[in-house]
């Protein structure tokens, strides 16, 4: 029995799918950075962080697939950010921003502690 040919997402579909899957992920990493704050690591990785995980390897095979089916060459940029989408300044969020060291510059030389 031969096998059916599924029909692929449209170009539309895909971008439509790519705003729902940005919004989940966002909403779960900013779950994950409040419960960071306020329980051990253990708990939080264990439900949100697994979630951010699936979430993040669906969008992965969706953007594969998008490319297989519709990229026209090196000059193509139009997919680019059909599952990655910059929603955040900086791609990141302030409890992200608060945990990692901050980058030196002139302004702040000056306030760093001595070593």
């Amino acid at each position: 029995m031969a096998r059916r040919k599924r029909n692929p997402f449209t170009l539309a579909e895909h971008n439509a799918l790519g705003v729902e899957l940005q919004a989940m992920r966002d909403r779960l990493f900013d779950l994950c950075g409040v419960m960071y704050t306020r329980y051990p690591k253990k708990i939080y990785l264990r439900g949100a962080g697994k979630a951010l995980a699936g979430v993040d390897a669906l969008r992965a095979s969706l953007d594969n697939r998008l490319f297989e089916e519709y990229w026209r060459g090196p000059d193509d940029d139009s997919l680019k950010h059909t599952y990655y989408r910059k929603t955040h300044p900086g791609d990141c969020d302030a409890w992200l921003m608060d945990i990692l060291p901050k980058p030196v510059t002139s302004a702040n030389l000056c306030d760093r502690p001595p070593r």
